[in-house]
């Protein structure tokens, strides 16, 4: 996988490798970010991109630390014919890297709107609006299992449906974007939800107070979610009807 290029003000390479390692956002960092120096074995020749044999994106990666090695990593992510075809003889990951890119954006927005909906329930469902900045940091940091429990969900399916939205004609795309995040049962926001019940289950509220941190943690949730910065086109009335 991608080499640092850009370096600190110590004139050391960034780490590729974060908490998450080789999850689906460090993935298409890789494959798209100038920020990231591409390998010569994704450089595919001609006949590779010809080719209509499913091939393999091999990622493996070190992380090295204070002299000690912190861990070796490694992840293969099936890639189909039409996706090895994105792939340019640089290197580079064209309309694959694009799509990708809109799905990492629609990702954020719902991981931002879960989490301040999780911690809103855990503060007792008044306004984590009020807390300064690093109480806020603070409150948000002790729900992210809840948030990484979802983000595993996000990672497991990303590439396969990715890729089904890549395969799929230019007209189709945005519906089958669209149903990834919400159709009713498995796309991300009917996900999320479930994250944010099963949050309200599991931690601690005393019972005078449950009713309020649910509802206001439930309307944070509904309300963002539909709101301009969140991804209102997913509830407009012809979308509903199809659930």
């Amino acid at each position: 996988m991608p080499v640092g290029r850009k370096t600190n003000q110590r004139g050391t390479p960034p780490a590729f490798l974060g908490r998450r390692k080789f999850g689906y956002e460090q993935v298409v960092d890789g494959l798209i970010s100038p920020d990231w120096e591409k390998p010569h074995l994704l450089r595919l020749t001609q006949a590779e991109r010809d080719s209509s044999t499913a091939m393999y994106l091999v990622a493996r990666g070190m992380v090295r630390g204070e002299g000690k090695t912190a861990g070796y990593y490694e992840r293969s992510i099936p890639l189909r014919p039409t996706a090895v075809r994105s792939l340019g003889s640089n290197g580079e990951a064209g309309e694959l890297g694009t799509l990708a890119n809109k799905r990492i954006e629609a990702v954020g927005k719902v991981r931002s709107i879960l989490r301040d909906a999780i911690a809103t329930f855990y503060y007792k469902g008044n306004d984590i609006y009020e807390l300064k900045k690093k109480e806020l940091e603070k409150l948000r940091s002790r729900i992210d299992r809840w948030i990484k429990k979802w983000d595993e969900l996000v990672d497991a399916r990303f590439f396969d449906d990715l890729q089904t939205e890549l395969e799929a004609d230019e007209t189709e795309r945005e519906r089958i974007r669209h149903k990834w995040l919400r159709n009713g049962t498995d796309g991300l926001v009917d996900h999320a939800r479930n994250v944010l019940r099963a949050a309200e289950d599991a931690l601690p509220c005393s019972t005078g107070r449950r009713f309020r941190a649910r509802a206001q943690a439930r309307n944070l949730f509904e309300g963002r979610i539909r709101g301009q910065k969140g991804l209102p086109f997913l509830f407009e009335k012809s979308d509903e009807e199809k659930l």
